[in-house]
């Protein structure tokens, strides 16, 4: 009997301390580049910087495969290469592929999700975030790809070629489901099961001592 108790007091534990974990994974981008979009140019340049300004649009995407569960965070990361960036706004537009290659289609791509506010202190390599939550969340495709202009002087940011330790990146959270109904149980349920069960232990011990 007491051996069945530790065995089920070691078993709800394990429960608890794994319920509601909610996991953050930080993607590296299949690719990147900078599109110049202006009439006669050579569209993709790959190899280089990540550039974002004026007619050159920074554009970069992320497999998706590993996301398998409810998107409850996600944010988009660059960092500079060069400084100081040219513009601290960048505008950011979202879009899906079937391809992890940027291409023609990566031009002028992508649905609005807002304007990013780079802080006029960050230094070489330091991260800055900008939250892509709702859009992660909904897009479908195996790859999501992010469009970066500004309407002013060039910023320099980091590649998957040229960098201070990485390039862009999609971190995001998740929050597993529920496997049964046994996880679902609340932190106060699982301690007052807890109690009752060393109570009871403690019982049968002195009575039958």
């Amino acid at each position: 009997m007491k051996n069945r108790l530790v065995l089920i007091l070691a078993a709800l534990l394990c429960i608890a301390a794994d319920r509601g974990g909610a996991a953050t994974t930080v993607i590296d981008p299949s690719d990147d580049a900078a599109l110049y979009t202006c009439g006669g140019c050579n569209l993709i340049s790959n190899g280089q910087y990540l550039l974002v300004g004026g007619y050159i649009q920074g554009a970069v995407k992320f497999p998706v495969a590993q996301i398998s569960s409810p998107v409850s965070h996600a944010l988009l990361s660059v960092n500079p290469y060069g400084l100081p960036l040219g513009d601290l706004n960048v505008d950011v537009y979202g879009f899906t592929s079937n391809s992890g290659l940027i291409d023609a289609q990566s031009a002028n791509a992508g649905v609005y999700l807002g304007r990013w506010s780079i802080p006029s202190s960050i230094g070489f390599g330091q991260d800055t975030f900008f939250d892509v939550t709702n859009f992660v969340a909904n897009a479908g495709g195996p790859y999501i790809g992010f469009n970066l202009r500004s309407i002013t002087a060039l910023d320099v940011f980091s590649s998957i070629e040229i960098n201070y330790g990485h390039p862009a990146q999609l971190t995001v959270t998740v929050t597993p489901q529920a496997a049964s109904p046994v996880p679902t149980m609340s932190i106060t349920s699982m301690a007052l099961l807890v109690s009752l069960l060393l109570l009871s232990a403690i019982w049968m011990k002195y009575r039958y001592a």
